[in-house]
């Protein structure tokens, strides 16, 4: 049987005493550090027996081998679950403690999402363990629903989110879009100095507020760092550029100046708003598009080659955004490719690509050389927890890729993720001047 590390031991003893005290724990620990096996041993330490366990589904064999492995099957029954089919359970459970993997999917606001509403009419009145390497990267509004799931915490006397921003104490401002102003409702860790324009009661009000969010955290949460687990890893990043074909460069500068392009056999991309133009632009920034059809094209092949070639011997992991970047990379790498995790672990000759959304979070990826972003997410949480999915304890450096094509726009994306911002339309339209 395997031995966690004390410090799993020790984070898990804590968090029972936080759940017995107050009915949920937030464990904020970074990535790779062993979120999964030390919310197994709180279960333990709280004394339940019967577990529901709700992940990503490329995470359930992982959770399920370390349940295994480290002989938590001794002390309670386990459910491993992905999130896609949490309506399968029934209404009359009998679950005593449910855990929530990568919370901060819960994290939207100003309102819940369905899913959250779903998920606090089924598990709220069971003790709660929420876990995340990012519980909050852009907002400190993601906070709010993540607690607000169970029906004990720090927040039960705040039905809705908009009482709890009152409450908290955090100043209502407005910012400008296209058709008028509406209500900011972030609570940004920078916002001192987004709002710097704010009168000096409003500066002072909203750092009681984050004052007093922090205080509470240090309550409910236990944070745990890569380098108190005694990480000694670096992760270096490179930007690698890639030319793209002139028909790309003709076709990106015909869309960008007219908002529709004529890709030819009667095939015609248009865009009327900011979004369309983002996101079409951003899938020809690596050679694909989607039409109105739903039919995908492969326009240009300039980056997958270049990948190909420049990571030749080397076992990689490529981080694709769209479905149709999918099938151009699987053309050019042919039987070099999977898009199965275990395959990719048992086969030292294959590379794996995965998209954003379903491999940022939850994997050992550390079998490979390198991790290669051959598209990039508007997202800063796709950025931060993609890129540590080599990081081991015994693993000393880590570079990670990004391959950006030479036509502007993924570079403009990387300076906002990469300062913990997602890449918004008002930035796209500040960036390309629309």
């Amino acid at each position: 049987m395997n031995i966690l590390r004390n410090y799993q031991k020790e984070l898990g003893s804590q968090g029972a005493d936080i759940i017995r005290a107050s009915g949920i724990v937030y464990f904020m620990m970074e990535p790779r550090t062993g979120k999964t096996l030390t919310a197994l041993e709180c279960a333990k330490e709280v004394g339940v027996k019967k577990v529901i366990f709700i992940t990503k589904k490329k995470a359930i064999s992982s959770i399920q081998n370390d349940y295994n492995n480290f002989g938590y099957h001794e002390h309670f029954s386990l459910r491993v679950i992905n999130r896609e089919s949490v309506h399968l359970i029934p209404a009359r459970h009998d679950f005593d403690l449910v855990v929530y993997d990568e919370a901060h999917g819960f994290g939207g606001f100003p309102k819940p999402s369905e899913y959250a509403k779903y998920c606090k009419k089924m598990f709220g009145h069971l003790p709660t363990i929420l876990m995340s390497g990012t519980p909050h990267p852009e907002s400190y509004s993601q906070l709010f629903h993540q607690f607000w799931l169970c029906n004990q915490g720090p927040w039960i006397k705040n039905p809705t989110f908009y009482n709890w921003y009152d409450d908290i104490g955090f100043p209502r401002v407005t910012k400008n879009i296209g058709y008028g102003k509406v209500f900011d409702w972030s609570c940004r860790p920078d916002s001192l100095k987004t709002y710097a324009g704010d009168s000096k009661e409003a500066i002072e009000k909203r750092k009681e507020a984050i004052k007093k969010i922090n205080h509470i955290m240090e309550i409910y949460s236990i944070k745990y760092s890569q380098k108190e687990a005694g990480f000694v890893t670096v992760v270096e990043e490179e930007i690698l550029y890639c030319k793209m074909s002139d028909k790309m460069h003709e076709i990106f500068k015909t869309f960008k100046r007219d908002k529709v392009v004529d890709l030819g056999n009667g095939t015609m991309i248009a865009a009327s708003r900011a979004a369309e133009m983002l996101q079409k632009m951003h899938q020809f920034s690596s050679g694909t598009i989607l039409d109105s059809n739903g039919q995908a094209h492969i326009l240009d092949f300039s980056k997958a080659e270049f990948i190909k070639k420049f990571f030749g011997g080397k076992k990689i992991v490529i981080f694709y955004k769209y479905k149709a970047e999918k099938k151009l990379l699987e053309y050019v790498f042919s039987d070099q490719l999977t898009d199965q995790v275990n395959t990719f672990l048992d086969n030292p000759k294959l590379n794996l690509c995965l998209q954003y959304t379903s491999g940022r979070e939850g994997l050992n990826l550390s079998v490979a050389d390198h991790i290669v972003f051959f598209n990039i997410d508007y997202s800063a949480v796709s950025y931060f927890q993609a890129k540590d999915r080599m990081t081991t304890i015994n693993r000393k450096t880590n570079k990670v890729f990004y391959v950006f094509s030479d036509l502007g726009l993924e570079e403009k994306v990387y300076k906002s993720v990469s300062a913990k911002k997602t890449y918004t339309n008002t930035v796209f339209k500040r960036d390309f001047k629309l």
